[in-house]
């Protein structure tokens, strides 16, 4: 398992150090037992940043039907994004107005 993802970069570079991870565990675990996995979690944007939910599917696929090759990826940040945006909102205020 090579830990590159679609931008060319290692998972390690390019999320923190907790869901690079649990982000490398999870494509352990489809690598290791052949099946989809559903996941999700808790994420903090930033250091400081506010906490969301991060749901995620991998799928594996093969090309001889044996060894996995590829894993795809769906992750769904939307469950929160309401809550995201008041407490968003609640901290930095409107600076457009729009609300």
């Amino acid at each position: 398992m090579h830990g590159i993802d679609f931008s060319k970069q290692s998972i390690n570079k390019i999320r923190s150090a907790i869901t690079a991870k649990n982000t490398w565990e999870q494509y352990e675990e489809v690598v290791t037992c052949h099946e989809a996995i559903g996941t999700a979690y808790t994420v903090q944007a930033g250091e400081y940043g506010l906490p969301y939910v991060q749901t995620s599917l991998r799928m594996p696929f093969s090309d001889d039907g044996i060894t996995v090759t590829q894993i795809a990826t769906y992750v769904d940040w939307s469950r929160d994004i309401a809550k995201i945006r008041e407490e968003h909102l609640r901290a930095y205020g409107d600076p457009m107005g729009l609300t």
